[in-house]
């Protein structure tokens, strides 16, 4: 049994594992199960840790468990007459599925309309972009000389003001290919 405690504590050295399960037995007396009451677990009793005595031990919910070496070598969950039945259990768990799946059903079914709508809308802000494009073109296509030479005093001269609306073609046949 020495050699379980040291094990035990050269755990929780190595690890650094301070997780445990306390557990009440049926007298009342308190042990810890390390890392859970689970099998294989080890039991221990006492603020120093001292392995769980062999034997059988029923905890506090009915709980049957055998210990040897300060370990649970048999575990055996109590059963209740209190436990709801298979059927029961089913209409239950149904039951908060259907609560559970309804809201988010209806929730995604509106999410769909609204995505629906963001797509009709991307799809004619796209197809206002196409007509841009090709107005812009055929205007730069027709694009008339001026008659006249633009007025003194004004801000761009006649092939600052071509170079610039060149430009602005350019740019927007450029996004037409990206679009």
């Amino acid at each position: 049994m020495e050699q379980n405690v040291l094990a035990a504590k050269l755990k929780k050295l190595l690890f650094g594992n301070d997780k445990f399960a306390a557990v009440t037995l049926e007298d009342g007396s308190a042990v810890n199960a390390e890392p859970a009451f689970e099998l294989g677990a080890t039991v221990t009793t006492g603020d120093e840790p001292v392995p769980l005595a062999n034997g059988d031990y029923v905890a506090e919910d009915g709980t049957m468990f055998t210990v040897e070496g300060g370990i649970i070598v048999s575990f055996e969950v109590a059963s209740t007459e209190d436990e709801v039945g298979d059927e029961e259990l089913l209409k239950a768990v149904q039951k908060i599925v259907e609560d559970t799946v309804k809201p988010i059903q209806a929730e995604l079914a509106a999410t769909k309309t609204e995505l629906a709508k963001v797509v009709a809308d991307q799809k004619a802000a796209a197809e206002a972009q196409r007509d841009m494009f090709t107005l812009v073109e055929k205007i730069s296509e027709e694009s008339p000389e001026p008659k006249k030479r633009a007025p003194k005093g004004t801000l761009l001269s006649k092939e600052t003001s071509n170079a610039k609306f060149d430009t602005l073609v350019k740019k927007l046949k450029e996004m037409r290919k990206v679009a």
